[in-house]
């Protein structure tokens, strides 16, 4: 599904490759080599991903549809994460958001936490880390 409000906003769902249970995720990318790097990591999956590039569109797309796991950028191109993950949190405070964090830092550590947010990942993004974190959260899929 295309966008007409950015390029970064659209929806892939990937050939299944035997994955247990396909996720519907919502990512807020702040770069298109930031959204290349998930694609190439979450193509061998089944999940369904709704790239979105900015914090009202991540709104948008959560009073649109219902997603198992959000995903955001610390810093989004409108506001950071810790902005929108409590207006996330405000509309659906049950679904998991996992922030990608610039660098492994007390104060974005205790910001999100206080914003809502229930995971962290640290640069390098790898599929370990990423896909560990979602067969977590698959686990608490309703």
């Amino acid at each position: 599904m295309q966008s007409s409000l950015s390029p970064l906003s659209r929806t892939n769902k990937w050939p299944d490759h035997g994955q247990q249970s396909p996720l519907h995720l919502l990512i807020g990318v702040s770069s298109q080599l930031e959204e290349m790097q998930l694609v190439n990591i979450l193509s061998k999956t089944s999940h369904c991903v709704h790239f979105v590039g900015t914090s009202e569109m991540a709104l948008s797309a959560i009073k649109a549809a219902k997603f198992d796991v959000i995903l955001l950028s610390y810093q989004l191109s409108s506001c950071s994460a810790v902005v929108t993950a409590k207006k996330i949190k405000k509309i659906c405070p049950l679904t998991p958001i996992i922030t990608f964090l610039p660098n492994p830092n007390k104060t974005y550590y205790t910001e999100c936490i206080n914003a809502g947010v229930n995971s962290f990942i640290c640069p390098p993004i790898t599929a370990e880390k990423l896909m560990s974190m979602l067969e977590f959260y698959s686990g608490m899929k309703n």
